[in-house]
């Protein structure tokens, strides 16, 4: 028997190779008719002699070589296997519209963006959420993909509110809508620029900028204007500002800028007028004082103000003229008059005696003064007094001066009717009251008469009877013009 010993085939797997994480290779053996590689995992026929690899992991792959004979041999090759890039596009975020970003690459060598970009970091402008993808390339050339997400937010729908005007001095609450922050500038004259509704107080117009931001972070801006009125100027003057009472006033308002509407207060509660809406009004001080005067005012751009002046009108109270004199009724023979000043308030007078006659005697400025008058007649006497602030009161009262009284009465008479001599009664001037009685010579009241127009005519007032011819007692009893009292007794002789 003769055994053939064949030669073992000479297999070769080939070269060692290098593959990415998630690439194939192509094995290729050489050396016999049949193959048979092992493991079989990851290749897509292990009884090929050229199987494509996709290993996970780098792997010794055996292949067993037969050849004709049916002789086998083995051969390896060694597929390893490169780990992929750690591939990062950069972090997702968010952006608002209008906004620029950008993305930075890492964990390789080489990039390309979809946007077709190959740095490393590309600047981006989105108007909409956009995935942006970048492929990192290692020195293996091992490629590995990444991706970030741009959120594009829209912008806050900022308000400021409407422009409003306010009087100078005065306030306004701004209210800003459309985020959940907000910032105002500048923030001079605001009371606290970091809310929504601060309050504003601008001295001049003023342009205030809010900045509003929205959950997202995204702001916007808007602004409005305060403009401002100017606040009234209160001016007025009044003439005069003193005097005597009663004290017309007129007032006159130079207040700027353009008035509207007045309204004046004199402090005359007395008065019962003591307001005016009129710019220039006039007021009647009836009473003395001290006054305040107050001015309130509107302008046409709804500004108000008011004025109140201490004491600006001071009113004198007026002397009160006021005399006694002595005596009462004065005569000829009793012709000097005492003049007895009652005024309240003066400091000077100013007589006049109504006697012209009397040349310069017919004044005098003291206060108690005398005059002797020279004739009979009814005086008027004026007094002219002032007081210390030139106020002047007068007043007048009569003086008489009667002639000299005299009175006389007859001691007959004959009542027969003729016309002559037939009444009696005394006779004089001068006599405001007058009372006459008649007695017999044993007292007998014959008759009584309190009228000086009503003279005794002989008869009894009684019955009418003519008394007989006789001596008669007559009592008279007068009150003359100055107040004097004068009791006359004696007898009359009835004669027929």
């Amino acid at each position: 028997m003769v055994v053939t010993v064949n030669a073992l085939p000479t297999p070769d797997a080939g070269q060692d190779v290098s593959i990415c994480y998630g690439t194939s290779t192509l094995l290729n053996a050489t050396g016999g008719v049949t193959y048979l590689w092992s493991p079989a995992a990851g290749l897509n026929d292990a009884t090929l002699a050229n199987p494509q690899a996709s290993p996970t992991v780098t792997t010794t792959y055996i292949v067993n070589v037969t050849d004709n004979n049916n002789c086998s041999n083995t051969d390896n090759v060694i597929v390893t296997i490169w780990t992929l890039p750690p591939a990062s596009a950069g972090a997702s975020h968010d952006i608002c519209i209008g906004n620029s970003t950008s993305l930075t690459a890492s964990g390789g060598i080489n990039y390309l963006w979809n946007t077709g970009d190959v740095t490393t970091t590309i600047n981006i402008t989105p108007t909409v959420t956009t995935t942006y993808t970048v492929t990192v390339t290692d020195g293996n050339g091992c490629s590995e993909t990444a991706e970030a997400i741009i959120t594009v937010n829209p912008l806050p729908i900022a308000n400021a509110g409407s422009d409003v005007n306010i009087c100078y001095g005065l306030s306004a609450t701004l209210n800003a809508t459309g985020g959940t922050t907000y910032h105002w500038s500048p923030s001079t004259g605001l009371s606290n620029p970091s809310v929504s509704n601060p309050l504003a107080f601008p001295t001049t117009a003023t342009t205030y900028s809010v900045t509003v931001t929205d959950a997202n972070g995204c702001s916007q801006t808007d602004d409005l204007v305060i403009g401002i009125y100017p606040a009234p100027s209160i001016s007025f003057t009044a003439s005069p500002l003193n005097g005597c009472e009663p004290l017309p006033v007129n007032f006159t308002d130079h207040t700027t800028p353009t008035i509207a509407s007045w309204i004046w207060t004199f402090s005359d509660i007395i008065s019962g007028s003591n307001t005016s809406n009129a710019q220039t009004p006039y007021h009647l001080y009836e009473n003395s004082g001290l006054f305040d005067v107050t001015l309130s005012v509107v302008t046409t751009d709804g500004c108000t103000d008011t004025l109140t002046i201490p004491d600006m009108i001071e009113v004198y109270p007026n002397p009160t003229a006021y005399f006694l004199y002595s005596p009462s009724v004065g005569s000829i023979d009793n012709s000097v008059v005492f003049f007895q000043d009652a005024s309240t308030l003066a400091v000077s007078w100013a007589w006049n005696f109504g006697d012209p006659a009397s040349n310069t005697l017919n004044f005098s400025s003291v206060p108690n003064p005398t005059h002797q008058y020279s004739l009979e007649g009814t005086y008027p006497i004026l007094l002219v007094v002032t007081s210390a602030q030139g106020c002047t009161d007068s007043t007048m009262q009569d003086v008489i001066i009667k002639p000299t009284h005299t009175f006389y009465i007859p001691n007959v008479f004959t009542p027969d009717n003729d016309g002559i001599n037939d009444f009696f009664q005394g006779y004089g001037s001068e006599v405001s009251e007058y009372d006459m009685y008649i007695f017999n010579r044993w007292g007998q009241l014959l008759f009584e008469s309190h009228d000086y127009n009503l003279p005794w005519n002989g008869k009894s007032a009684d019955t009418g009877e003519a008394f007989m011819q006789d001596v008669y007692v007559y009592k008279i009893i007068i009150k003359e013009h100055d107040g004097k009292r004068k009791q006359f007794y004696g007898h009359v002789t009835l004669l027929k």
